[in-house]
């Protein structure tokens, strides 16, 4: 039924076609063009994404999100611990902070030690949305290929019910509805809405109508051709649209976070740790804090830079241009937050080392006071 027969004369199957049943080098001829055609519309579709290429990259974001969180937090299957590296030093920084007392101490809570902790949660809510997106692009994938196997294997029974001399339907609910924001979820559930606005969802860019399914009649070849062929333009369709909520999602925070001056929020200011003359210092605790703890921070923020770095990669989502969105997806815009994300969380890394600095500074600026 796919066409791949050969085509020998064997029954009186002329009329699909308009053939006259005597001449048997038209119905070769006939057979031999379904044959291209099925081949033509299958063939972009033996390329699909592989779900466990894109595991890996999952799996990545979940570990930058984990070193970043303050709080233990769910995958969906299995129970993430909070990031002790970076949070430990923040709590062993906290408990040392005693030793800083007044302005300066007060200056160093309230506009470094706070906004650190605050910044850090800030990371976290990003790579949440980083790492949904890309686990919609997984769940999205798995699901179309099971509808694609599905309508291949719908559009061989209509075939078959054509050359038994009845008629086929093909139909099919496709599976890949909803995953933009299914998939999303998915990554981290309970905590993926504390930190995403989906409002954001469409408000630039009026949402893309896709069919949910297909559900097309087959009385003949012909038919069965264009109902094939309509099925996988439909899965396309569903796809792309998919596609462009994780993209337009992802675009909307961005715009979000840049509009509101976000970079700029994540600036923290240790300059003003030294702007006061009334201080009091535990060299020891300060020397703790300047010495170990912050350049511990430091060190496991460029780490974790590192490991944001290969998060993302369009490769393991290629495809035939005439799927989806584009041949990469909505991999563009979840490169510019994981960028976006890769920088600030750099940018922490250097407010760290600075505040050491700061630090140290006040520090001598009052032993060199309380010597005079």
């Amino acid at each position: 039924p796919d066409g791949n027969g050969g085509g020998d004369w064997s029954g009186d199957f002329g009329w699909l076609f308009g053939l006259d049943n005597n001449k048997d080098e038209q119905y070769q001829s006939a057979f031999a063009e379904i044959g291209e055609s099925i081949d033509a519309l299958v063939k972009p579709w033996l390329t699909l994404p592989d779900p466990a290429d894109i595991e890996p990259y999952v799996e990545k974001c979940r570990l930058v999100t984990t070193r970043l969180s303050s709080t233990a937090w769910n995958d969906g299957k299995i129970q993430r611990p909070a990031g002790v590296e970076l949070h430990g030093a923040i709590q062993s920084i906290r408990a040392d902070a005693d030793g800083i007392r007044g302005a300066t101490g007060d200056s160093f809570r309230r506009n470094f030690l706070e906004g650190l902790s605050l910044v850090a949660d800030g990371l976290t809510g990003m790579s949440v949305l980083r790492g949904g997106a890309l686990a919609a692009q997984k769940g999205l994938w798995e699901s179309a290929r099971t509808d694609a196997t599905a309508i291949v294997a719908k559009a061989q029974e209509s075939f078959q019910a054509v050359a038994d001399g009845g008629s086929g339907n093909l139909k099919r609910q496709f599976e890949v509805v909803g995953w933009a924001l299914d998939g999303l979820k998915a990554f981290a559930p309970g905590l993926l809405d504390k930190v995403i606005d989906v409002a954001l969802v469409g408000t630039d860019v009026a949402t893309e109508t896709a069919p949910e399914g297909v559900n097309e009649h087959a009385g003949s070849y012909a038919e069965g051709l264009t109902a094939f062929k309509n099925a996988l333009e439909g899965l396309s369709q569903s796809i792309r649209s998919e596609e462009q909520e994780i993209s337009r999602l992802v675009s909307s925070h961005i715009k979000t976070y840049r509009l509101s001056g976000y970079r700029e929020n994540l600036d923290l200011t240790p300059d003003q740790i030294t702007q006061h003359s009334e201080i009091a210092l535990d060299p020891l605790k300060v020397e703790s804090i300047a010495n170990s703890f912050l350049p511990a921070i430091a060190v496991e923020l460029n780490s974790i830079a590192d490991l944001n770095a290969g998060c993302v990669s369009a490769s393991v989502v290629a495809r035939d241009s005439t799927i989806g969105l584009s041949p990469s997806g909505p991999t563009p815009s979840i490169i510019q937050l994981n960028t976006l994300l890769h920088d600030l969380i750099e940018d922490l890394a250097a407010e760290s080392v600075e505040g050491a600095v700061q630090l140290k500074l006040a520090m001598n600026d009052f032993q060199e006071s309380e010597a005079e």
